[in-house]
């Protein structure tokens, strides 16, 4: 197994829309698997998987938005992805 492999087929199926891909990616962003740790380009990813209702990616954008992790600190932004994290059926 090579990260760096995984971390390229993650990026080019992400790149290709793949929900499930992104939240992949946003992951190996902020642990730094097969790349370099990004906390800019981890948020975005998980922005891309919370918006096609990736419910782990909803509650981690909530949580980079309430420390300001990639992003700038939002509050609002922050209770919004929560919320629809609860939505979307996190216990």
């Amino acid at each position: 197994f090579n990260p760096k492999e995984a971390f390229s087929l993650w990026h080019e199926a992400a790149s290709a829309g793949h929900a499930d891909a992104q939240f992949s990616l946003a992951c190996c962003y902020v642990d730094g698997f097969g790349t370099v740790v990004d906390q800019e380009k981890a948020t975005l990813w998980h922005l891309k998987a919370a918006e096609k209702r990736v419910i782990d990616s909803q509650y981690n954008i909530a949580i980079r938005y309430e420390e300001g992790l990639g992003v700038e600190r939002n509050l609002l932004e922050a209770e919004r992805w929560y919320i629809e994290a609860a939505i979307s059926g996190l216990l």
